[in-house]
């Protein structure tokens, strides 16, 4: 049964008896989602029905017990990071930073340095924004700085002179 663990597995104990090795995805309402090792759809199964789901978290092993709920800052330190999962089973806690081509950029929890793993390698990125799949569409924000303020303002001006130029023609005021 833990022998899943050992290759970067999860493992559902369902009441029933049968164990299940895969991918914990996560709680859904009253499910636990799951994704059972050579299927390629996800299972769901009523919370309810499961004993213990055995997963990792930042290499760390953690039984989740009934009701399932998620961590709190109190219970576990890495609680509100952003997480990576590759399709490997390697899990990373840390930042994510932004996608760039065909790589996903990553701050791992503990390195000064950016990561870059490559896209294809890439299973989930779970952000306080979501949990994403490939093809990665991630949201995107506008954010005003100090830069962006300055071409706003100029291109506000610039349709400014353009409306009073037209209106220049159209009217042709004092002429």
């Amino acid at each position: 049964m833990l022998t899943g663990l050992l290759f970067g597995q999860d493992v559902l104990l369902h009441k029933s008896g049968e164990n299940y090795k895969g991918t914990f995805i996560g709680k859904v309402d009253e499910d636990i989602v799951f994704q059972i090792e050579g299927r390629s759809s996800t299972n769901k199964f009523p919370i309810n029905d499961v004993d213990i789901v055995i997963t990792s978290r930042g290499g760390i092993k953690v039984e989740l017990y009934y009701p399932f709920d998620t961590s709190t800052k109190k219970d576990n330190p890495s609680f509100g990071q952003d997480g990576l999962i590759l399709k490997s089973g390697k899990v990373y806690n840390g930042t994510f930073i932004r996608n760039v081509d065909e790589l996903i950029v990553f701050q791992v929890e503990g390195e000064n340095h950016f990561t870059p793993f490559p896209i294809n390698d890439v299973a989930i990125i779970k952000t306080s924004d979501g949990e994403f799949t490939y093809p990665f569409k991630f949201p995107t924000k506008l954010e005003f700085t100090p830069e962006n303020k300055i071409v706003l303002k100029a291109a506000a001006c610039s349709i400014s002179l353009i409306l009073f130029m037209q209106g220049v023609e159209k009217y042709k005021p004092g002429m």
